[in-house]
């Protein structure tokens, strides 16, 4: 799954884990790590570096997933709540607004809230110049670590798009 994010929080997921960012606001659907497998979604939450904007690619391990049908602006919505009891995770689908779809044909993208840091592992840090649809790959480093990380001096895994 993707996050859009800001470079200085992608470096403190890299080398701490996503539950690091996880109280940083109440969150519409939860206070909790949003992702989504919607790109495009995510960009709309990255913020522009030096080197583009910044997304971080991640396993997500969603457990029981409560489904998401209410409006964070409803009476009792989950508007900064924990994880509904007896679920693991929040998921549901969005418009481009990121408010819950009232119809299927509604649905731009979806929004999956994890609340704890061991459902997430960050597998690479991406850059892009201007987000596409089919982005012209410039450079790619594998998985294992093969580029520097010039804020630590330690290894990440990235692609620059």
């Amino acid at each position: 799954m993707v996050q859009g994010t800001s470079e200085d929080a992608a470096f403190r997921i890299i080398k701490n884990g996503f539950g690091t960012v996880a109280s940083l606001d109440d969150g519409w659907y939860g206070r909790g790590m949003y992702f989504t497998t919607h790109a495009g979604y995510a960009a709309a939450y990255a913020r522009p570096s030096p080197h583009g904007k910044v997304f971080v690619i991640a396993l997500v391990i969603p457990g029981n997933a409560f489904p998401v049908v209410e409006s964070p602006e409803d009476a009792g919505s989950l508007h900064g709540q924990a994880c509904t009891k007896g679920y693991q995770s929040h998921y549901l689908q969005v418009r481009a607004d990121g408010m819950p779809v009232s119809q299927s044909s509604d649905t731009a993208a979806d929004e999956l809230v994890v609340f704890e840091g061991w459902q997430t592992l960050p597998l690479f840090l991406v850059y892009t110049d201007e987000f596409t649809f089919a982005p012209k790959v410039s450079k790619m480093w594998d998985f294992l670590g093969k580029s520097l990380n010039e804020k630590e001096g330690k290894r990440v895994p990235h692609l620059m798009i």
